[in-house]
């Protein structure tokens, strides 16, 4: 076990990078089961705000990252592979959606939550599909 954590701490660490999901990975290390949802996620961002728990999580991330060769260029060549596999579908959903990928791994997308204190009022964009 990493960084002196405690059994539960290291799980949690563990189920984070298995799921993804902060709340779902406390609701997994600690008895949450009579907690309220909004409850264990505040929990959970508790817990990840923490130093030692987020150096686990990185010790974790590069372990994956090294076993799996998780690199750009790897990641970036299966979205790509993924991409003409969903043309040569027609599934022109999952291709959008292949791209978004692509794009994000490059940096040009990048996935922002909105601020809502600053009274800055949302874009409105109109996109046109050509036929």
């Amino acid at each position: 076990m990493g960084n002196n954590l405690t059994v539960k701490q290291e799980t949690f660490c563990k189920s984070y990078i298995e799921t993804g999901n902060a709340t779902e990975a406390y609701s997994m290390a600690y008895n949450a089961d009579n907690m309220k949802q909004t409850t264990k996620a505040s929990k959970a961002s508790i817990m990840l705000k923490k130093g030692n728990i987020r150096a686990r999580v990185k010790e974790l991330q590069a372990e994956l990252q090294e076993k799996h060769e998780l690199t750009t260029d790897n990641i970036a060549k299966m979205t790509i592979q993924a991409i003409n596999e969903a043309k040569a579908d027609r599934n022109h959903s999952a291709v959008m959606t292949g791209i978004s990928h692509l794009a994000k791994l490059g940096g040009l997308f990048t996935d922002k939550k909105q601020d809502t204190t600053d009274n800055i009022e949302p874009m409105n964009i109109q996109i046109n599909f050509i036929k």
